[in-house]
């Protein structure tokens, strides 16, 4: 992932975070070896929030293209993309 001075940030129990960064790039990082497992495609905008989901292997992610999409972590598949308003991003952003 290309480094930018805005990144959102959610670590896992398993060593890994999520990252999502000004450009719309989003990615799977290890962090015992510092390096990006994989990237995740789609994102057109600055991600503003990430969120991995506590049971299964999905992370969402939204921001300011005002889309939430929905990646599948272990196959790096989108499997949903819903457009929503920027506001509603944001909300949700703050009551995680």
């Amino acid at each position: 992932m290309t480094q930018h001075s805005h990144i959102v940030i959610n670590v896992t129990c398993c060593r890994q975070c999520i990252l999502g960064n000004a450009i719309g790039e989003q990615g799977l990082v290890d962090l015992r070896t510092k390096q990006t497992v994989h990237c995740f495609k789609g994102g057109a905008g600055s991600i503003r929030a990430v969120l991995w989901h506590p049971n299964e292997s999905v992370v969402a992610s939204c921001g300011l293209d005002r889309y939430l999409r929905i990646h599948d972590v272990n196959s790096r598949q989108l499997l949903h993309k819903v457009l929503k308003g920027i506001w509603w991003c944001l909300h949700k952003q703050t009551t995680y």
